[in-house]
């Protein structure tokens, strides 16, 4: 079994260059002359790792609200189809009143 296996799924060697790169930063933040560079590559990698989790909680957000919105959707249909549609149009005309 090599290093690459331990990879999450979706992610690729830029993620394991990152890990390596996080990994040597971390182990020379405390080398006299090194340290400065180590910290600026830890402060690069903590903002990708930032920024990498925005994307995936963005993406959370987009499904949450497609599934609503089908949901939503699906609803507005049935209603649309209910036997009572005729009663809805009055309120559909009030709110057409109200949109203006």
């Amino acid at each position: 079994m090599n290093g690459l296996s331990t990879i999450p799924s979706g992610h690729g060697y830029s993620y394991l260059v990152a890990k390596l790169a996080k990994e040597a930063a971390e182990m020379l933040k405390d080398v006299p002359h090194v340290k400065g560079v180590a910290g600026f590559i830890l402060q690069i990698i903590a903002i990708r790792e930032a920024t990498e989790a925005g994307r995936e909680k963005s993406h959370e957000l987009i499904d949450t609200v497609l599934r609503r919105s089908i949901l939503v959707l699906d609803e507005l249909l049935s209603v649309g189809k209910s036997p009572y549609r005729e009663k809805l149009v009055r309120v559909e005309g009030k709110l057409k009143e109200y949109q203006k």
